[in-house]
């Protein structure tokens, strides 16, 4: 990785510094020489155009920028591609043109020059036109983003009515996957902004109404997900409270509980804990009731996990848990036979609960010796990052090898349009399965340095956002507009489920670096 200047456009170096212009009130054409006039006295003559071959993320940031522009200073500037009819002689091209994406106007071609490679895009004068185009389409996105920032939104333009560019205008910048152009925000303040609104409706002090264990649990983790991605001191005071008054409802010992997957998410949230803090008696807590579970559950003749006590059924929901809880006891504590226990834990589920290409099943009832093939968001999920976490720990290539095939079912089959609107019914344990979906997706995007599943999850992000209703919540049904009464009919675990998709929908490399 490389680190290079963002945004170049400092006095005296290579890009020439970008001057304010105050317009007079008169009609005037959109050219006075030195200026570019985008908006003048509250009409326009640019359109914006894109390449008639443009796909959807090229189309959405040439509305996103119409649309600032209108919302800003009035004007809807017209929008066409760049297709210029053959058999049209008398076709002229417009004169004033914003060009997004790699059109085919010669004026794109100068202003990227030998091309853009990386993350690179520019945002350049050129002639009559102002030239907006990265390296591939989310670059183009991202200079899009920088645009409406930087000279829309912002007070760059001294009053509603005009807006100038210097013709001298030439940045070339790193792009990056902060800014969600259809919302206008940044990824970060829709995560805050839903979180806020979670909390405002669902928690009480440092309780949420109507939980019991696990959902509790999984609640906890999301909260856990907002600190580790913030650091944001008030969310770790939220871990913490939300954490007191689990165990003055549970206990800090957990093996009164008949089923042994609702211990393996505390215990999975506690082991995070210690880890962003240090704090050794949420280390001791989970630990304790892991191996409490592992000497319960664990079938020591034919292997896998049992659910519950009764021991009358293997579950992934409970066996890649363990697993991920083993591997995070084996970086704490060094101790390497926790390590191979999550080695046995997935080379069973892989054998007996899986296609071996990737779909996961959900259990296997020893009585009637049946499988339930049935794939959920949250076992794909723990699953992806139990095999991540043993391959770090081991560099054990087969289990990154089983990640990488769960991962491609996961995004390419379950969900081939993009958005994970599943497991919207009566089980009220349904509601929050998906979240834990993105918890370890994100973290296997991340090992991997994976930058098109963060756009997968930043898609959900963003529908998911644009679907809240009136009072900012969002249910577990991302693709669907929430319903303004659903919170008074439904639990909080449902709404849960944007909290963590929002939090794990966050870029985790520095701006200014570009890919090799």
């Amino acid at each position: 990785m490389k680190k290079i200047v963002s945004m170049l456009l400092i006095v005296g170096m290579l890009l020439p510094c970008i001057t304010l212009f105050v317009s007079c009130k008169d009609s005037g054409s959109a050219d006075d020489g030195k200026m570019l006039k985008i908006v003048n006295n509250g009409e326009s003559e640019f359109q914006i155009v894109r390449s008639a071959r443009a796909k959807e993320t090229i189309k959405n940031a040439s509305v996103a920028l119409r649309n600032a522009i209108r919302d800003k200073f009035g004007v809807s500037l017209e929008m066409n591609d760049d297709y210029i009819p053959r058999e049209k002689d008398d076709y002229v091209i417009p004169k004033y043109e914003i060009l997004i994406g790699n059109t085919e106007r010669e004026e794109t071609a100068t202003a990227i020059g030998e091309g853009l490679t990386g993350d690179r895009y520019v945002i350049k004068a050129v002639g009559n036109k102002i030239v907006i185009c990265g390296a591939d389409d989310k670059m183009t996105e991202s200079a899009v983003g920088y645009f409406i920032r930087t000279y829309i939104t912002s007070d760059y333009a001294t009053d509603a009515s005009n807006l100038a560019l210097d013709r001298t205008l030439s940045e070339e910048g790193v792009g990056d996957y902060l800014y969600c152009i259809e919302t206008g925000l940044t990824y970060e303040e829709m995560a805050r902004d839903v979180y806020s609104k979670f909390r405002k409706r669902f928690v009480r002090g440092n309780t949420i109404d109507g939980t019991w264990f696990w959902d509790a649990a999984e609640m906890l983790e999301t909260f856990v997900d907002a600190y580790e991605a913030t650091k944001d001191e008030t969310y770790l005071s939220y871990v913490k409270g939300y954490a007191s008054a689990f165990e003055q409802k549970n206990g800090r010992t957990w093996l009164n509980n008949e089923f042994n997957d609702d211990i393996m998410w505390i215990t999975i949230a506690y082991l995070r804990i210690y880890l962003l803090t240090g704090e050794k008696s949420y280390y001791n807590a989970a630990k304790a009731a892991f191996d409490g579970v592992y000497r319960r559950a664990w079938d020591t003749n034919e292997g896998g996990m049992f659910w519950k006590t009764d021991n009358a059924s293997k579950n992934s929901c409970v066996n890649c848990p363990a697993a991920i809880a083993a591997c995070y006891i084996a970086q704490i504590s060094k101790d390497d036979s926790y390590n191979e226990k999550a080695k046995a834990i997935i080379d069973w589920v892989v054998e007996h609960l899986s296609d071996q290409k990737g779909h996961i099943y959900d259990s296997y009832t020893l009585e009637s010796k049946a499988t339930n093939t049935w794939a959920s968001t949250y076992n794909q999920g723990t699953f992806i990052g139990a095999c991540t976490l043993i391959y770090q720990n081991t560099n054990d290539e087969k289990y990154i090898k089983y990640a990488d095939d769960a991962v491609k079912y996961t995004i390419e089959d379950m969900f081939r349009n993009g958005v994970v609107n599943v497991e919207d019914g009566n089980n009220h344990d349904l509601h929050g399965f998906k979240g834990i979906l993105t918890r370890w997706v994100y973290r296997y995007a991340v090992f991997k340095n994976d930058r098109s599943i963060l756009e997968w999850l930043q898609l959900n992000a963003m529908t998911a956002y644009s679907n809240r209703n009136s009072k900012g919540l969002i249910w577990t049904s991302w693709g669907n507009k929430t319903d303004e009464t659903k919170a008074n009919t439904e639990c909080a675990f449902g709404f849960s489920t944007a909290v963590a998709l929002m939090f794990n929908s966050l870029q985790w490399w520095d701006s200014t670096e570009s890919a090799e």
